[in-house]
C-alpha cells in the first residue's frame, strides 16, 4: 500500500509538470500569434543580439527555442519509448542542423532566414504536445471571443487574417455551453465583421478565401443535421454569395488579371522573346551586400486593416506602393517600389489598354512566374539531390534581363521565391518534395476525420488551414514568421483535436 501510495504520488506530479508545461507552451505560442495579427512586421523584427551569431535573434526564434526546451523537458518528463517516427524526426532535425551549418559557413547568415522555412514546421509538433482539451475551458473561451470582437471592431490587424479571426471566434462561440451568451456573440460578431475583406484584398488571399468559403459551405452542409432538400438551395446560397463578393466587392483589376488569360499571355510572351533575345549577352550585376531582410522597408505597408482609415482613405490605400512601368518590347514590367502615381502610357502596351491598375496586377502575375521558371530551371541543370545550399542567393536570370522587381534584388543581393512549395523543393531538394506530399497527405486526413465525425468544429479548423495553404502558392507563407508560426501552430492543434485522444 505504501508503494502504491508512492506511485500514485509521482503520478499526479508528473501530472501537474505537464499541464504547466502544456499551458504555458500555449500561452507563449497565443501571445506571439497575437502580436503578430496586431503589429504584424514591426512586432516580428523584434530582437536581440548574441555575439556568437551574426544575425539577430528575433521574437519568433525566442519563442522557437522556448517551446523546444517545454517539448524536450515533457519528453524527459514522460520518457516515452523511442519509436519510428521519433528517428524520423531526429533524422529530419539532423538534416536541418547539418544544412544550416554548411550554408552559414560558406554562405552567412542568409542561411538562417532559409533555415527557418524547415524549422517553422516544428511548432505544429510543439502544438499538438502542448493541447489540452480543458485549456480551452468555457470562461477563457468568451475572453478570447471578447478579445477577437475587440479586435476588429477597434483595432487595426493583418488583413490576411480576416477569415482565420472569424473563424476561430466561431469555434470558440460554438463550444460554448450557454445558449443565450452564446447567440449574443454570434450577434456580436456577425455586427462587426468587416465582410467585404473577403473579397476586396490582395488576389493570393481572394484565391484563398474562395476557395476556403466553397469548401465550408460544403463541409458545413455534409456534417450538418439540415434535411436533404434545404442542402441543396443553401448551397446554392453560398455559392451566389461568393460570385456576388467576387463581382461586386472585389477589386475589378485583382479580379481581371485573374481571368483575363488572353492579356496575361501577351504580356508573357513579349517578355520572353525580350529575354530570349537579350539572353546570350547579358552578365549579371556583381552585388556583395547580401541583406535578411529589408530593414527600411515599411512594416505594414498596405496590409493592415483599421475600419476608420479603411473608410476614409481607401481610395490612397488602393493607389500607394505602386510599380511604376519600365516598357520592354511592348510589355510593361515593373521596376522599384515607390508611393508616386505616375501617368501610364497604354498605348504601345501588349496587354490591353486599361487603367494603370490592370498593368501592374499582370505584372505581378508574370513576375512570379519568371521566378520559378528559372528556379525549375536551375534545379534541372544542376541536380542538386538535396535541394541548394541554404544561405545561397535566389538569383533570377530573367527578372535581371528585363529590370524587373530591381528595387529589390538589387537592394538584397537576393529575390523572393513567392512560393514556399517550390522554395522547399529549391532548398531541401528531395526531402522538400517528401515534405510537400506529407503536407498533402497529413492535410486530406484532417479533412477526413472532420468529415468522418461530423465534426463543424474539423471542418472550421481545416477550412483556416486550406486558406493559408492555397496562399502559400504565391506568398512565401512557410517562411516569414508572422504567418508560418500561427499556421504550423494551429495545424498541430487541428491535429490534436481530431486525432487526439481527449483525456491525455
Amino acid at each position: 500500500m505504501i508503494f502504491y501510495g508512492e506511485k500514485t504520488v509521482k503520478a499526479d506530479i508528473r501530472v501537474k509538470k505537464n499541464k504547466f508545461i502544456d499551458y504555458t507552451g500555449l500561452f507563449f505560442i497565443g501571445l506571439l500569434s497575437l502580436g503578430y495579427l496586431l503589429y504584424y512586421r514591426s512586432f516580428a523584427k523584434l530582437h536581440i543580439e548574441l555575439s556568437f551569431i551574426k544575425a539577430p535573434f528575433f521574437v519568433g526564434d525566442i519563442t522557437f527555442v522556448t517551446c523546444a526546451a517545454l517539448f524536450l523537458l515533457k519528453w524527459s518528463i514522460n520518457r516515452k519509448n523511442l519509436n519510428y517516427f521519433t528517428y524520423l524526426f531526429l533524422l529530419y532535425c539532423g538534416f536541418v542542423i547539418t544544412k544550416t551549418l554548411i550554408g552559414y559557413f560558406n554562405w552567412g547568415p542568409l542561411s538562417l532566414r532559409h533555415a527557418v522555412l524547415f524549422c517553422y514546421p516544428l511548432f505544429a509538433i510543439f502544438s499538438y504536445s502542448f493541447y489540452r482539451y480543458d485549456f480551452f475551458e468555457p470562461k477563457k473561451s468568451i475572453f478570447l471571443v471578447l478579445v477577437f470582437i475587440f479586435i476588429l471592431k477597434f483595432l487595426g490587424f493583418h488583413l490576411y487574417s480576416s477569415l482565420t479571426l472569424f473563424i476561430l471566434a466561431l469555434i470558440l462561440i460554438n463550444a460554448y455551453p450557454g445558449r443565450l451568451i452564446k447567440y449574443a456573440l454570434y450577434f456580436l460578431l456577425l455586427a462587426v465583421f468587416p465582410y467585404r475583406l473577403l473579397f476586396d484584398t490582395s488576389r493570393t488571399f481572394m484565391v484563398g478565401n474562395v476557395f476556403a468559403i466553397v469548401y465550408l459551405s460544403f463541409g458545413f452542409l455534409y456534417v450538418s443535421k439540415i434535411k436533404s432538400k434545404f442542402r441543396f438551395i443553401l448551397l446554392f446560397f453560398f455559392l451566389l454569395l461568393v460570385i456576388y463578393g467576387l463581382i461586386k466587392v472585389s477589386r475589378p483589376n485583382e479580379l481581371q488579371s485573374l481571368v483575363g488569360y488572353e492579356g496575361f499571355k501577351k504580356g508573357y510572351d513579349a517578355n520572353m522573346e525580350y529575354i530570349r533575345s537579350a539572353e546570350s549577352t547579358f552578365l549579371p550585376i556583381k552585388l556583395s551586400d547580401i541583406r535578411l531582410f529589408n530593414e527600411e522597408g515599411p512594416d505594414n505597408e498596405t496590409i493592415v486593416y483599421n475600419q476608420d482609415v479603411y473608410n476614409q482613405d481607401k481610395e490612397v490605400k488602393e493607389r500607394a506602393y505602386i510599380y511604376p512601368k519600365k516598357e520592354i518590347s511592348g510589355a510593361v514590367i515593373p521596376v522599384v517600389k515607390s508611393k508616386a502615381v505616375p501617368k501610364l502610357d497604354t498605348e504601345k502596351a501588349d496587354i490591353p489598354s486599361a487603367p494603370r491598375e490592370i498593368k501592374v496586377a499582370y505584372s505581378t502575375g508574370l513576375f512570379r512566374i519568371l521566378i520559378w521558371q528559372d528556379a525549375f530551371r536551375e534545379l534541372r541543370m544542376k541536380h542538386p539531390i538535396f535541394g541548394f545550399d541554404f544561405g545561397r542567393p535566389l538569383r533570377s536570370r530573367s527578372l535581371e534581363i528585363t529590370g524587373n522587381a530591381a528595387g529589390e534584388w538589387s537592394r538584397d543581393g537576393w529575390i523572393c521565391m513567392h512560393n514556399s512549395y517550390i522554395d522547399m523543393v529549391y532548398r531541401a531538394g528531395a526531402v522538400g518534395v517528401l515534405m510537400i506530399v506529407f503536407i498533402i497527405i497529413s492535410f486530406f486526413i484532417l479533412i477526413r476525420n472532420s468529415l468522418r465525425k461530423r465534426s463543424l468544429t474539423g471542418v472550421l479548423l481545416t477550412a483556416i488551414l486550406l486558406n493559408w495553404f492555397v496562399a502559400a502558392n504565391f506568398l512565401e507563407i512557410l517562411e516569414m514568421p508572422y504567418s508560418a508560426i500561427p499556421l504550423w501552430s494551429l495545424f498541430g492543434l487541428t491535429s490534436a483535436y481530431l486525432l487526439k485522444d481527449k483525456t491525455q
